[in-house]
């Protein structure tokens, strides 16, 4: 008989033990809580001493394919038994009392509860700046609850019911970068009840060689499509304000050579995106030098790739 939980935290892996090991040492060994770890084709690992092989309430899932995140993510829901579902990516990890503030934050009445989160460099665990932008949206939900809702895409930092997740079929994109933004966008959208917590429970860490700091042609155009992707579901709800930017996305396609560059025109029409929405000469020249600050403070963690 299947066991029932409280939570179940979802991991996806790759190539990345000891900090898989380091976020499974974050969680409490409860038995309410279930870890469903899915690994995604790792190379040169040993399944037999894989982290968590020795804790109970672990279930190990390891694909021989490549599944990406999404695939991955997707994989494990279809192996939740726990009435609220929480994520982590395998390099960052909770913070020493974030179980006890799900515990005592967690109410039927809601379909997901968003929460402060924390940021650190995973080489170091010194202070980084990840979190500022997520905090930002907790902190000015009042002012306007459609900014945390559509533009809080990342599933980390939240509590999901897994009724509402099971009963919307929600889903991770399948690709190769951006999987969860259209989960985020439309799991915020489709909630009927949330709730913001003001409790820092979770930490991001800059970690070089990660999706989210590797330039490569391929990664660009699967954020790029997925951003167009999900302004035209924006667009088809009335929501074209919160629309976002897709010229850093061309902008990166010339970096990869004309015909690159073509391509994402040809894509920019087939969404009928608007490559000057919110265009305010002033703010681009504002955001395009702090991108270059934000690359030089970080350049011993990003990586671009052909």
């Amino acid at each position: 008989m299947t066991k029932d939980y409280l939570f179940s935290v979802i991991i996806p892996h790759k190539d990345s033990t000891t900090l898989l090991q380091r976020c499974l040492d974050s969680i409490p060994k409860d038995d309410d809580i279930q870890i469903l770890i899915i690994d995604d084709n790792s190379q040169n690992i040993d399944r037999k001493n894989f982290p968590g092989n020795d804790r109970a309430h672990v279930k190990i899932f390891f694909s021989d394919i490549q599944l990406t995140a999404g695939g991955a993510r997707n994989k494990a829901l279809s192996m939740v038994s726990g009435k609220w579902i929480l994520f982590s990516d395998a390099d960052d990890f909770f913070t020493s009392n974030a179980f006890e503030t799900f515990r005592a934050t967690i109410s039927n009445q809601y379909n997901i509860l968003y929460y402060k989160v924390e940021s650190k460099y995973s080489d170091t665990l010194k202070p980084a700046t990840r979190h500022l932008g997520v905090n930002k949206m907790i902190n000015e939900y009042e002012e306007d609850a459609n900014i945390l809702r559509l533009k809080h895409i990342v599933p980390w930092g939240k509590v999901f019911s897994a009724e509402f997740i099971k009963t919307g079929k929600f889903k991770f994109d399948e690709v190769p970068a951006s999987n969860d933004m259209m989960f985020g966008l439309k799991t915020g959208y489709y909630s009927s009840q949330i709730a913001v917590v003001h409790h820092v429970v979770y930490c991001i860490t800059m970690k070089s060689g990660s999706i989210s700091n590797t330039l490569t042609k391929t990664n660009n155009r699967s954020r790029y499509q997925v951003m167009l992707r999900a302004n035209l579901f924006l667009r088809e709800k009335g929501l074209h304000k919160y629309q976002n930017s897709i010229r850093p996305f061309v902008f990166n396609a010339l970096k990869f050579g004309v015909l690159e560059f073509i391509d994402s025109i040809k894509l920019l029409y087939k969404y009928k995106g608007d490559f000057f929405y919110d265009f305010k000469f002033g703010r681009v020249v504002t955001s395009f030098f702090k991108l270059k600050q934000k690359e030089e403070l970080h350049k011993k963690y990003i990586k671009k790739k052909e």
